[in-house]
């Protein structure tokens, strides 16, 4: 399962990547947004990061790690769909802001859980003389 899900992290790390300079073009040269309102669609939703991250330990306990894993992981692939509704003025900017935001919240989720399935399934291998983390 863990090549599984580092296969998918890095295709949904790669579409976002190869689909940044795309929008970055549409937003600032076709529907002119002034680079202020750029920053302030990318940066508000960053804000979405910390509230994922806050909400992925209760999300655990409640759901359980897998399904956690497995939905925020699938919505993380789904959101940037959204961004085929951006248009010019006002509701593009706020229809990105939600995406992007949207998006960022399923990785804030995402990422914590995943990153403790990795290290669960992989033997510890610290400096010589340290012993395991627990033991």
């Amino acid at each position: 399962m863990l090549w599984r899900l580092f296969l998918n992290s890095v295709l949904v790390g790669g579409l976002i990547m190869a689909a940044s300079p795309v929008l970055a073009v549409l937003l600032l040269d076709t529907y002119h947004f002034p680079a202020w309102q750029y920053g302030l669609a990318f940066g508000v939703p960053a804000l979405g990061g910390f509230v994922g991250a806050r909400l992925s330990p209760r999300l655990v306990r409640h759901y359980g790690q897998y399904r956690v894993m497995t939905v925020s992981g699938w919505l993380r692939s789904l959101f940037p769909l959204g961004l085929v509704f951006v248009g010019p003025g006002l509701p593009g900017l706020l229809t990105v802001i939600v995406v992007e935001g949207l998006l960022i919240v399923c990785m804030g989720v995402f990422n914590p859980v995943y990153a403790t399935e990795r290290l669960r399934r992989t033997p510890w291998s610290g400096p010589p003389g340290c012993s395991a983390p627990g033991a």
